[in-house]
Order: C-alpha cells, then sequence, then structure tokens
C-alpha cells in the first residue's frame, strides 16, 4: 500500500491544456498551466525556458488517506526517445503524447526494489535513471531497495493519446536528471530577469552609496547561485533541492521589492541587508555544490514524545514530526504548494512513539523549527502557517556543529497541533 498526496502541473500542447490523469487513490490538489516560452531569455545547458507558473487554490487534504504528492514545473522535452516508444504487441506509439511532467512523493509501506518502484510508475529503470533516482533519495535506500515508511521522490510524466493504445506493461526512459535542473529553472530564470533589471539601478536610487554596491554583488551573486544549483540538481537529494528552490524564490521576491521600491522613492537600507542574507544562503549553497559537497551540512536530530506525567496516554499513538524553515512562517508569498512540498520533504519519515524516539538529518545553516502532529496532515499544517495559527512550534539549534546530536523532548497532549 502506498500512500501519498497529488499536486500536479500541467504543460499546454498547441495551446490547449489536455487534460491530466491520475490513478484512482490520487488527488489533484494543485493545478498549474505551463507555457512553452518562446523568448530568449537565459535557458542553460540547452533547456527550455519557462514561464512562472499560474497558481490556483488548494483543496484541503482533509478527505486524502492515500495517495501521491507531486510538484514540478517540468516539460515534456525531459521524456526521451518519444518516436522510438513501442508498446508491448511491438507497435510504435506515435500518437502518444507526454502532457506533463510531476514530481511525485510516495510513502512506501513496505521494502521495495528501485526497479520495481519505477516499474509502478512505467520508467525504464536503466543505469542513468538509477543513479539519478538513488541522488534524489539519499538515505532512504540501501542496495538498491527502498527502506519501509520512506517518502520517495521522483519525477513520473503523464500521458494522453489522440488514439490511446494500450500501453499497460511498457517501460518509458524518462531524464530525471534534467528534470531535477527544470524543476528549479523558473526561479533561474526569474534571477537573470531580475539582475538584467537591477543593472539599471543608481547609485541615487539607495538610502546609502553602501547599498548600491551591496545591491549589485547580491543580485549578480543570486543569477550565478541559482545556475549552480541548476548545474547540479541531478546530484542532489530532493529535500536539497527543494530548499534550493525555496531560498533562490525567497531571494528573488526580496530582489523584486528592491526594484518595487526603486520606482516608488528610495531603496531602504534594511531591504539590502534582507536581501543580502538571502544571497549569502544561496551563494553558499551554490559554492558547495560547486566543490562536488552537499548543498548544505547537516547533523542528525532526535525527537522523543513523552505523556504529560497527570494524563493516562493511550500507547498506540503515533506522532509525525513536521519540520520547516523559520523564514516559511512570516513568509505571505509562498505559495501552499511551496509549503506542503517542504512539509513533505522536510519532515521525519519515521513516526515517533511513547517508547521510540524519531530521528533524521537536518541542516545546520537554516534555521529551522519542528513541531508534532497527526500523521499525514501536511496540508492542514500548510493551512495553519498560511494563516499564522501555528503556536506550539519548537526551534532546532542552530549552534551545533555537524557531528553533534541534537535531543529534543516534546510533551503530549501540551505540545500536539490539532489541525
Amino acid at each position: 500500500m502506498v500512500r501519498c498526496v497529488i499536486l500536479v502541473v500541467s504543460v499546454l500542447v498547441a495551446g490547449q491544456a489536455i487534460p491530466q490523469t491520475t490513478s484512482h487513490n490520487s488527488m489533484v490538489l494543485v493545478q498549474h498551466s505551463v507555457n512553452r516560452a518562446s523568448s530568449s531569455s537565459l535557458a542553460l545547458d540547452g533547456m527550455l525556458p519557462l514561464r512562472t507558473p499560474v497558481e490556483r487554490p488548494v483543496v484541503p487534504l482533509t478527505s486524502v488517506q492515500h495517495g501521491s504528492l507531486v510538484v514540478s514545473n517540468a516539460v515534456a522535452g525531459a521524456i526521451q526517445r518519444q518516436d522510438e516508444l513501442v508498446g508491448p504487441d511491438g507497435k510504435r506509439l506515435l500518437s502518444l503524447l507526454p502532457t506533463a511532467i510531476d514530481k511525485r512523493i510516495d510513502v512506501i509501506d513496505k521494502p521495495e526494489s528501485i526497479e520495481a518502484y519505477l516499474g509502478r510508475l512505467n520508467i525504464l529503470a536503466d543505469e542513468k535513471t538509477i543513479e539519478t533516482f538513488t541522488h534524489m533519495n539519499a538515505g532512504a535506500i540501501e542496495n538498491g531497495t527502498i527502506a519501509s515508511g520512506s517518502h520517495i521522490s521522483t519525477f513520473v510524466p503523464s500521458w494522453t493519446a489522440f488514439s490511446p493504445p494500450d500501453v499497460s506493461g511498457s517501460k518509458f526512459p524518462v531524464d530525471l536528471g534534467l528534470l531535477a535542473q527544470q524543476s528549479v529553472q523558473p526561479q533561474v530564470l526569474k534571477a537573470a530577469s531580475l539582475n538584467r533589471e537591477a543593472i539599471n539601478l543608481a547609485a541615487g536610487d539607495f538610502q546609502q552609496f553602501g547599498d548600491f554596491m551591496r545591491h549589485r554583488e547580491a543580485s549578480s551573486g543570486i543569477e550565478l547561485a541559482g545556475q549552480l544549483i541548476q548545474t547540479a540538481a541531478p546530484k542532489m537529494n530532493s529535500s536539497e533541492l527543494a530548499l534550493a528552490d525555496f531560498y533562490l524564490s525567497v531571494a528573488n521576491d526580496t530582489n523584486l521589492k528592491v526594484l518595487q521600491s526603486a520606482r516608488a522613492g528610495t531603496i531602504p537600507s534594511s531591504l539590502i541587508d534582507t536581501l543580502e542574507a538571502y544571497f549569502k544562503s544561496t551563494e553558499m549553497m551554490g559554492r558547495r555544490l560547486q566543490m562536488g559537497l552537499p548543498a548544505l551540512d547537516s547533523r542528525l536530530v532526535e525527537v522523543a514524545v513523552s505523556p504529560k506525567a497527570s494524563v493516562a496516554p493511550d500507547r498506540s499513538l503515533r506522532f509525525r514530526v513536521y519540520a520547516l524553515p523559520r523564514g516559511i512562517f512570516a513568509n505571505d508569498r509562498i505559495s501552499d504548494e511551496q509549503r506542503i512540498n517542504l512539509l513533505f520533504e522536510l519532515s521525519f519519515q519515521k513516526l515517533a512513539t511513547f517508547e521510540e524516539p524519531t530521528s533524521r538529518l537536518l541542516p545546520t545553516e537554516v534555521p529551522m523549527m519542528i513541531w508534532i502532529g497527526p500523521d499525514f496532515h501536511h496540508g492542514e499544517m500548510a493551512h495553519l502557517i498560511a494563516n499564522r495559527l501555528l503556536k506550539k512550534v519548537s526551534a532546532v539549534s542552530g549552534q551545533l556543529a555537524s557531528n553533534e546530536k541534537q535531543h529534543i523532548r516534546l510533551v503530549w497532549p501540551d505540545d500536539l497541533v490539532e489541525p
């Protein structure tokens, strides 16, 4: 049994959106339309530039019991050798067209081989695909087997056909590395566009002359960091990729505020301070990746849950430990899609009980907040955060070295978040 939630992206084919198909135990929460961009804006390594997706309302997750989470900004071009695809009967599937590329997150309830998992998604498990898949899910795979209870991320094609053939049993080659690069490409393109506009600012637009030079460095540095992150994306794990995309997005939003402030009057120094902080975060990621290191240093955080002394506990209770960067809680420009994606990527995979704590690696450089709640309530938690109603959170110390384990003890029911 596989539990999941679905967010989906559609690619417009010939100017018309083709309906997204989902399995019987899937639920579409967010749908984006992505146009094929024909402009001459930045495209790295021949990749197709994308426009920023158009966001639509989120459907709450309260009714979801099983399914998969799917979020992406990728395009159909990452499906390889379309004209060579064949069905089980040996006939070429010339009429079969991919309509979208989605990022999918599944909760695996029992051990499964990579080949079997990808096979269920009709993805050909060749050597390159397995390598990228293993990078994306580092820590959840051992000797080619996905561990029970793991949250697994991958990219999957969605299909349609004008004359639908029987494709059951077919396996399609998919370039997961290219899809990983394309998942951050909208923010990379946005950083380049903002930097081009930032060059037109003059020293007189800023509150202080030094801010002018600081902004030049930060704006160009964010663009360069985005390029480095995109280049290294095929070898990043899915949590790093989600965090990198988040930091690029908030850096871009801040740079946009700088440009808007210039049009309205004078750019305050405090805004440049904020931009500089985000620049340093993205720059650090880019430089570490350039040196062949993980995007972020990490340390082990262990969370134990104890019952309150005055309350008789139900010993069968299990708790999900949710985790998010502190910066998300006060940021109103983040979409529910981003919040839910990061919640799946950063929350602890193993459920905690009164008898057994849970642990996971969390980044040392990113201030993190954690809390406990019922399992599979990522959408409800995102809603609470968006409305600033999530109060029972605990900070993960940013003062520990990567080789030090942090122990956090939470108390039930006082620290339990119930949407």
